[in-house]
């Protein structure tokens, strides 16, 4: 189905201008999307990394999710529906098509660490102009279990591009819920973003996939 002319599923946009203010926004995903996307989770394979941070806390014992081709071509396939939905990006969309390029799961909150994706060497995959992540854990989660997804504002100073990456000023925070789809903005340095913690071993099943705008002719 062409993304582009696909029927509205959503009753109000997502918030532009906190995306591009606070470096991201959240919605609850709508039941078609979620659904294709819980048959890619459910078709993954889960396996440990060789190691893992120091700091990585609670987390479960196969934290890393392996999709095949025909699987993440699916997730790929499903989020760019989504992502271009003129009910959901009314005016982003006017920019471009958003296209999906590298999808991977974890279960777990293992980025703790403030960071930006596209700098100090993160990984290729999450470097797009945007970021997607899809949360498949508990329908309600409770704010004493940790793992909320949160972001904030940095200063700028020498060697920004490699360090300080801890944000000043309000920390805002989304809860990791399932149905919960949140797009962050890599094209602003001053915007970091991290996952908290676990304070309790729960499963917190996740989908992050690189997104990138490509412009109209």
């Amino acid at each position: 189905m062409d993304p582009q002319t696909t029927a509205g599923r959503y009753m109000r946009p997502l918030d532009e201008h906190a995306l591009f203010t606070d470096g991201a926004t959240s919605w609850r995903t709508d039941i078609a999307t979620y659904r294709a996307l819980e048959n890619v989770v459910e078709s993954a394979s889960w396996h440990a990394p060789k190691s893992l941070p120091a700091d990585s806390g609670l987390i479960v014992e196969r934290p890393l999710g392996r999709l095949s081709d025909h699987a993440k071509r699916e997730a790929q396939s499903a989020l760019t529906e989504m992502l271009n939905d003129p009910s959901l990006v009314p005016n982003l969309r006017m920019l471009g098509l958003l296209e999906v390029g590298e999808v991977e799961l974890q279960n777990g909150a293992l980025d703790h660490g403030w960071h930006h994706d596209g700098l100090a060497g993160k990984r290729h995959g999450h470097a797009g102009d945007f970021f997607c992540i899809t949360y498949f854990s508990e329908r309600r989660w409770e704010d004493d279990w940790g793992g909320h997804f949160e972001y904030g504002v940095r200063p700028l100073g020498d060697h920004w591009p490699a360090s300080n990456f801890q944000p000043q000023g309000e920390i805002k925070r989304i809860a990791p819920a399932a149905r919960t789809t949140l797009l962050g903005w890599n094209q602003n340095p001053c915007l970091v973003h991290r996952s908290a913690p676990l304070k309790e071993l729960r499963d917190r099943i996740t989908m992050i996939a690189s997104v990138r705008l490509r412009p109209r002719d």
